[in-house]
């Protein structure tokens, strides 16, 4: 009996799923950047942010630019449709997703107060 014949169509089967794994791997470990413009409060204000990877999900960083300042911040994001982050003055954002037919935003606050909101075209 000839075992080769036997292993090969497993063999290939396994040449598929690890390359279907890696594959998957790479997309998601991929980092996504963003730009998002919208208002702190009256004030017009800009959000450039990048994501970890596609998920969303794992680390993100990036500034918000308002007022002639640009200011940095890194985070985590360990929720879906959900993101908190400290900007390097201290002032806390706590934003949802929140998307329409044409854009995809971000509605919260800053420091619990202040209305922030973020959108870009899809």
């Amino acid at each position: 009996m000839n075992t080769t014949m036997n292993t090969t169509p497993t063999r290939r089967l396994a040449i598929v799923i690890l390359g279907i794994s890696i594959f998957s791997l790479s997309v998601l470990k991929a980092e996504t950047k963003q730009t998002y413009t919208g208002f702190l409060g009256d004030t017009p204000i800009t959000l450039r942010i990048t994501w970890e990877n596609m998920s969303g999900l794992g680390s993100i960083w990036g500034t918000v630019s308002y007022d002639g300042r640009t200011l940095n911040f890194s985070s985590r994001n360990d929720y879906s449709g959900h993101i908190f982050f400290r900007d390097s003055d201290g002032d806390n954002y706590d934003l949802s997703k929140s998307n329409t037919s044409s854009t995809i935003g971000w509605k919260g606050s800053m420091n619990g107060a202040t209305k922030v909101t973020f959108t870009r075209k899809r």
